[in-house]
This record gives C-alpha cells, structure tokens and sequence, in this order.
C-alpha cells in the first residue's frame, strides 16, 4: 500500500514537473520498454501530457539497455524505470550506498 501511494506521489511531482515547465508545443517522446505495465505506464504518461497540451511521442517495445541508451543519447525525453533494474543492471549490483 505504501509503495502504491509513493509511486502516485512520485509520478504526480514529475508530471507537476513536466507541465510546469515551457515547452512551447516541443514534443516530449515517452520511452517505454516490452511488457504490460511499461505499455499502461507509457500509455497513461502519454495521456496526461497530451492533456496539459504537449505534444508526444511513444517510443514502446523496447528491452532495457534499449530505452537506457536513447534516454541518454536524448532520442527518449523521458521513461519509467524501476530501482531494482536500475541498481543491478546500471549501478553495477551495489546494494549498500
């Protein structure tokens, strides 16, 4: 349950983020990677951008390194990601900081 509320308050203060900003009718281009919840995370990001007036483009069906690597060549502007992937697949496994 409290996971579920932190997700909602994670994903409400980024949208505030995104729509607080001015694009100016950029178009932002939401990653998102080969299964179910990534296609509903991209699909309902997508949905409320699209509600607050920008422009967007999906770029779904991608594995992992995929999605990692356009996020930082600048192809995606933005995706979901989740820690435990993040942690062992690009901070090289450290589960103490």
């Amino acid at each position: 349950m409290r996971k579920r509320l932190l997700t909602w308050i994670s994903i409400i203060a980024i949208l505030s983020v995104l729509t607080s900003c001015s694009y100016g009718g950029k178009q932002i281009s939401v990653g998102g990677k080969n299964f179910t919840e990534q296609y509903l995370l991209s699909e309902m990001t997508a949905f409320l951008l699209k509600e607050e007036g920008f422009k967007v483009k999906q770029m779904n069906n991608h594995g992992s390194t995929v999605v990692r690597k356009a996020l930082e060549n600048n192809q995606v502007d933005m995706m979901w990601e989740y820690t435990g992937t993040a942690l062992i697949t690009y901070m090289g496994g450290r589960t103490h900081f």
